[in-house]
């Protein structure tokens, strides 16, 4: 079964050059997928912030429930 488009790590291969009348063309060599130089650095910059995100969410998760069961404590030992 092959991955997702968006679960592939893409291997690209330049198809075009840039020139000042087109866009470029990029190719993955596993997934074969199409895109132009600019939109495969979007999908690529993309992937990097989504991993950046999660770790964020991640740690604001932990936090917050930290800061709950913190609270709770105080209010429990406070009396």
């Amino acid at each position: 079964m092959s991955k997702g488009k968006n679960e592939c790590e893409h291997e690209w291969r330049i198809l075009t050059n840039d020139k000042g009348d087109y866009n470029g063309v990029s190719e993955c060599g596993k997934c074969n997928l199409w895109l132009h130089h600019s939109n495969r650095l979007q999908l690529e910059m993309n992937q990097h912030v989504m991993g950046f995100q999660k770790w964020i969410s991640i740690i604001a998760l932990v936090t917050s429930v930290l800061a709950l069961i913190l609270s709770i404590a105080v209010a429990i030992f406070k009396n």
